[in-house]
């Protein structure tokens, strides 16, 4: 800064300051007081930047010496109140506030932070008061009108606090706090197609606020809508540039699409603004997990948990990685976590199923029962609260539209072509399906066959369900699909896969892809369908143990996993029927016993060589990885070991406490 003088050096602290680089707003500010020491404003500067860096001893020295030589000067005054309120000199920065009241009693910010300070001191009727002055002194100024809506909003009298956010909004229309307001109280009331609204016109109003698209994009995850939370990510990126809990966030939505390369790059960014975040190494724990890497995922849990011993993603993975082997101490937090009365559900329920697996793993399956039992009240409340609800009638419908639709076998040919690449003779993968019901066992099957170099795995997509839709609707009309229709099914659905050269077939693991049996057979008769099936009550527990999406609603109750069951049977003896000796069934209990005859036998359906080298490396599926790869973006040929889906058998276990569940699938027929 050689040459500047005070004015413009004090300029430049204030434009760092303003865009939240204290340290580099402190160190200019000490330029400038070297400049001047006595100047008033420097000095008070100085102070407010210490204090909003955690040095509030540091501040008050500057704050009250700017005080001192200008004492009838307001923002003096103000700064000193923020540095007494870092401090938690609460009595003080009332007197300091009454003492700018006794001057200007109209002045707004001042009755505001008198209000934050009865805030802190827990007297919410003073707060309330001190804020209402402020919004009754300025119309214009916004933080107490704010902050009285999010007060009645928090405590359920939403139809306040949108009386409060009409009345500014006739001031201030399209002020962008009033529209985060909005959304903030959409998610509370977990109205998510709401907060989807309020969001995108908030977007295409505003194009460049970052907390639009925020917005924007929690409500695509809630509606389950991925690429597009994805995208607004990426808005948001362009907007505000790097920034930490969205760089996790955005890696956490690539992460679930299998996207490892872009996972990776955005937690490297992230770590280049803070590495030791919590958040952070519980995201990087999830890729080193996906990717095979356990020893790399337990470590970052390890870390992420001496910062912060309750994080309960760190906690839930740790205990996966170790097949539910936890301390005792962590054990205590993880059921501690689970019944804290203000923990949301997205923090309970996988705390309380963690904790389950861990006391199986001691032998307590009543209180491993308890504790599902816990999650499933708390997942169950949670829909309630979200308005969605397992509709049984509703479901034994949408199997019969399916039969309807698919009545047909179809004929030899009758679709040719195909698909237009296989037509062309181009190379791209076969597609293999591996359906059935959740937690059959596909994953195990998916898992081992991943890891030869000629598959390559696409894991879940749900491209299938939206078609499947939309031939039920054409059948209820009364319509066939025409050719062209087809060729764009087979276009939308080839337009999700990832770009694979060289490969042999590719895996899709949907799990209700068993009701697209008829809709696969149409759109791709070169496809492999495998049928994964298992006892039916060794399934419906392992659904009912393990944290299930939020969409599944049927997983809650036992009645509603016998309805879901029966109906997956009936729709998959309809496939049989209609398409005798087109899927290959394959039973779980004998993958198990014997994985290389399963291997070998779907290999050879996709015309894929088994060698013996490829054999010999997994000698059965307990050792196979989850997810077997060895570095960002491969996504087949990893040789680690490490934590599998657990697919034990239990019913054993819990025999007195699934007694009702055994009945549930009597009384649905399932046998």
């Amino acid at each position: 800064m050689t040459g500047l003088d005070f004015d413009e050096t004090l300029a430049r602290g204030v434009a760092a300051h303003e865009a939240r680089r204290l340290a580099e707003a402190l160190a200019i500010y000490r330029s400038a007081l070297a400049m001047a020491p006595a100047d008033p404003e420097a000095n008070s500067l100085m102070g407010l930047a210490l204090a909003q860096s955690d040095r509030a001893a540091e501040a008050r020295r500057y704050l009250l010496h700017a005080v001192n030589l200008h004492p009838e000067i307001v923002g003096y005054r103000m700064n000193l109140v923020e540095g007494l309120i870092a401090a938690r000199e609460f009595a003080e920065a009332r007197r300091e506030l009454r003492s700018v009241l006794s001057r200007s009693p109209q002045h707004a910010r001042a009755q505001d932070r008198l209000g934050d300070v009865a805030a802190l001191e827990g007297d919410e009727r003073a707060a309330i008061e001190a804020w209402r002055r402020a919004k009754d002194a300025d119309a214009h100024y916004l933080p107490p009108a704010l902050k009285l809506a999010r007060l009645a909003a928090g405590n359920n009298r939403f139809a306040e606090a949108e009386a409060i956010i009409q009345e500014i909004s006739a001031v201030t229309p399209d002020h962008p706090a009033i529209h985060a307001l909005r959304c903030e109280f959409a998610a509370a009331r977990r109205e998510w197609s709401r907060l989807s609204e309020l969001a995108n016109a908030w977007c295409a109003r505003q194009p460049k606020v970052g907390d639009a698209w925020r917005y924007a994009a929690r409500a695509s995850v809630e509606l389950g809508q991925l690429p597009k939370a994805i995208e607004a990510y990426r808005r948001v990126g362009q907007i505000v540039g790097p920034n930490l809990a969205d760089l996790v966030a955005f890696a956490g939505l690539l992460l679930q699409l299998n996207d490892f390369n872009g996972a990776w790059s955005a937690l490297l960014a992230a770590e280049k603004i803070d590495r030791n975040s919590p958040e952070l190494l519980a995201q990087r724990a999830l890729l080193h997990a996906q990717l095979g890497q356990y020893a790399e995922a337990e470590a970052c849990c390890r870390a992420c948990l001496t910062a912060a011993p309750d994080f309960m993603t760190a906690l839930g993975l740790l205990a996966k990685l170790r097949r539910g082997d936890i301390s005792e101490t962590e054990l205590a937090t993880v059921l501690s976590v689970a019944r804290r009365p203000d923990a949301t559900p997205e923090v309970a329920i996988p705390a309380a199923i963690t904790g389950a697996q861990a006391l199986e793993v001691r032998g307590d399956f009543f209180g491993a029962f308890q504790a599902l039992a816990r999650a499933h009240e708390v997942a169950l409340a949670r829909d309630a609260a979200d308005g969605r609800v397992f509709d049984r009638a509703a479901e034994v419908l949408r199997i019969g539209q399916i039969e309807s639709a698919f009545a047909t076998a179809r004929a030899a040919g009758g679709d040719a072509p195909v698909d237009a690449g296989v037509a062309a003779g181009a190379s791209r993968p076969r597609p293999l399906f591996l359906v059935g019901m959740p937690w059959s066992g596909a994953a195990s099957i998916e898992a081992l066959l991943a890891t030869h170099p000629g598959i390559v795995n696409c894991a879940e997509h749900a491209t299938l369900m939206p078609i499947l839709q939309s031939r039920i609707a054409l059948g209820e009309a009364g319509l066939e699909p025409r050719p062209h229709t087809l060729d764009e099914w087979r276009a939308a659905y080839r337009a999700v896969l990832p770009r694979a050269q060289g490969v042999a077939a590719i895996i899709d693991k949907h799990p209700f892809n068993y009701l697209a049996v008829g809709l696969i057979d149409r759109l791709f008769p070169d496809a492999v369908i495998v049928h994964v099936s298992r006892d039916p009550l060794e399934t419906c527990l392992a659904i009912w143990r393990n944290e299930a999406p939020r969409s599944w609603t049927f997983a809650h109750r036992f009645e509603d996993l016998a309805t879901m069951y029966a109906n997956y049977g009936r729709i998959m003896a309809h496939w049989e029927r209609l398409l005798p000796g087109r899927v290959m069934t394959v039973r779980h209990e004998a993958f198990i016993t014997g994985p290389r005859d399963v291997a070998v036998d779907i290999l050879a359906a996709c015309d894929v060589t088994a060698d013996e080298d490829w054999l010999t490396r997994w000698s059965s599926p307990a050792v196979a990885p989850a997810v077997p790869a060895t570095e960002p973006g491969r996504g087949a040929g990893g040789t680690a070991r490490g934590p599998v889906i657990d697919l034990t058998p239990r019913a054993r276990d819990y025999a007195e406490h699934v007694a009702p569940l055994a009945a549930a699938l009597a009384a649905a027929g399932v046998r």
